[in-house]
């Protein structure tokens, strides 16, 4: 262990916001604790390693070859790479405030009792947005990561996001080489992406469960891109039938029976059918916030219902967060 500050983040094809990251990187306020960026490469078929070259001229980067696959397997390959004492976990596409770094770094001086230290998340558009953004905004959490909390004790599963955590390093190591079944991946399925969200939850609730605690620090702010083609109304649903699946999976845990599996399914379905007439009776050529509230609710009992019935489901856990 040293006496540092890790950062890590995966990125694949993400020349369009590296700069922008780079950039409020090399702003950050100074820490107390050197810092060292870690850039999993992940098989970007764009400028993508070029800007992390020229970059480290002016960034202690240091720039680690990735599986090609999805977050998930790049991130758990680079953990043994991990040394600081503090590791922050990201995404390719934040844009932080000055005093990010500065901030999750004393709370974690303050809270030595804590292990994982999360904080505010706000999306920032990049690009003009699709028209049913704006009445989209019930869901943004889900679509967007934003996220607030009081200063304190949460519960990190439910509070603490990809873009905006940090770990010590026990945990970090821990929860990276963790077995999993949620987040990102290559699969493609009728041109779009699919996959069960939650892998972040998936970690911090195997943490907690094992004893870390949790703190939010508000202050610790980031802005988190939105580029056009998220705010399209397909990929939207899209996202929330992966998140209904992945909340799906995550209730059921590791091998769950034919019979919890099946409660789930009828119960999504029940609510997906009592949902759709108010879908049928919805004019997908004009955005608003009530329509979209049930197109994203019936997309979202879907997608569990897929979940419960698909999978992927775990085998029981041979190794848990303790190690």
């Amino acid at each position: 262990m040293k006496h540092q500050i890790d950062l890590l983040f995966a990125t694949r094809n993400g020349a369009r916001t590296l700069p922008a990251m780079l950039e409020a990187l090399a702003a950050q306020l100074p820490t107390a604790r050197p810092l060292r960026i870690l850039a999993v490469e992940n098989g970007s078929a764009d400028a993508t390693r070029q800007i992390l070259t020229d970059w480290a001229h002016r960034l202690p980067i240091e720039i680690l070859q990735g599986p090609g696959t999805g977050k998930v397997p790049a991130l758990a390959g680079a953990a043994t790479a991990l040394e600081g004492e503090l590791v922050v976990l990201t995404d390719d596409d934040i844009i932080p405030a000055p005093g990010w770094l500065s901030r999750l770094e004393k709370a974690a001086d303050l809270h030595p009792e804590a292990a994982i230290f999360g904080g505010a998340i706000e999306p920032y558009l990049i690009d003009p947005p699709g028209g049913w953004y704006d009445a989209s905004v019930d869901y943004s959490e889900d679509l967007f990561a934003r996220t607030t909390a009081s200063a304190g004790p949460v519960c990190g599963a439910d509070s603490i996001f990809g873009p905006n955590m940090m770990l010590r390093l026990c945990e970090a190591k821990r929860g990276l080489t963790l077995p999993m079944t949620l987040g990102p991946s290559p699969n493609m399925k009728g041109g779009k992406r699919v996959f069960p969200l939650g892998d972040e939850s998936e970690m911090l609730s195997q943490l907690e469960a094992a004893g870390a605690q949790s703190i939010f620090v508000p202050e610790a702010k980031v802005k988190h891109m939105v580029r056009g083609f998220q705010t399209d109304l397909k990929f939207m649903l899209q996202r929330a039938q992966n998140h209904g699946r992945g909340v799906a999976l995550r209730v059921l845990g590791d091998s769950p029976s034919l019979t919890q599996r099946a409660r789930i399914v009828a119960s999504s379905l029940v609510k997906a059918v009592w949902i759709a007439p108010r879908c049928a009776l919805a004019d997908k050529s004009v955005p608003e916030r009530q329509s979209f509230n049930s197109f994203y609710g019936f997309n979202w009992h879907i997608g569990a219902a897929k979940g419960a019935l698909n999978g992927p489901f775990a085998p029981s856990r041979k190794r848990d967060a303790t190690g």
